[in-house]
């Protein structure tokens, strides 16, 4: 674990958490996804599981990252219904 020790505390936990978002939110903003994935996993890994709030932004935000990283296909266009139908 990355904070030293067995188990740290709680709170402990909560903010290395979001210092680890913090960090990932700066590369996804340089538009490094695969770093800012990392981070985010990281986040996911410590925090603690009553922080359900925050689980579900770093979710979302490695979800993001993920969503970006994969290079577009060709364009899906919906044809207009004929008028006269």
């Amino acid at each position: 674990m990355p904070f030293g020790r067995r188990a740290a505390l709680p709170q402990e936990r909560s903010q290395l958490a979001k210092e680890y978002k913090e960090s990932g939110n700066k590369l996804f903003g340089n538009k490094q996804y695969e770093q800012a994935v990392e981070l985010y996993t990281k986040a996911i890994e410590v925090s603690p599981i009553e922080d359900t709030v925050e689980l579900a932004v770093f979710f979302s935000n490695r979800a993001a990252c993920y969503h970006n990283l994969v290079t577009p296909g060709p364009c899906i266009t919906r044809r207009a219904p004929d008028a006269g139908n």
